[in-house]
């Protein structure tokens, strides 16, 4: 075997390995409709919250990307926390930002 072909088969049995690492936690304990923890719903409320905020304030929006249904946040329940804690505590600041200047809380109210 030549070294291109070692390269090109370890690459390959790397993806294979990786592939069913993948498959195998998305079925670990049941059938699952989908790998991961979905979309928090505080995370919903501080994308929607971000928007206004930046409206509001006439200012540009936050990049709220790695919140969103398909992304990083939600690949592990680790990743989840941090991101609700954070999602949580953005939600908070900007809540208080708004109520400090009176300002329409729209999504950023308390308890949606």
């Amino acid at each position: 075997m030549t070294q291109i072909q070692l390269v090109e088969h370890v690459k390959k049995e790397d993806a294979m390995k990786k592939l069913a690492s993948i498959i195998g936690l998305c079925f670990l304990p049941l059938v699952l409709a989908a790998c991961g923890t979905g979309q928090s719903d505080i995370c919903k409320q501080y994308i929607s919250c971000e928007k206004h905020a930046a409206e509001i304030f006439q200012r540009a929006e936050m990049q709220t990307f790695a919140y969103g249904p398909n992304a990083i946040c939600w690949e592990t329940d680790e990743l989840a926390n941090d991101c609700n804690t954070l999602c949580e505590d953005t939600v908070t600041s900007l809540r208080d930002s708004l109520n400090d200047k009176d300002l329409e809380l729209g999504p950023c109210a308390a308890e949606r």
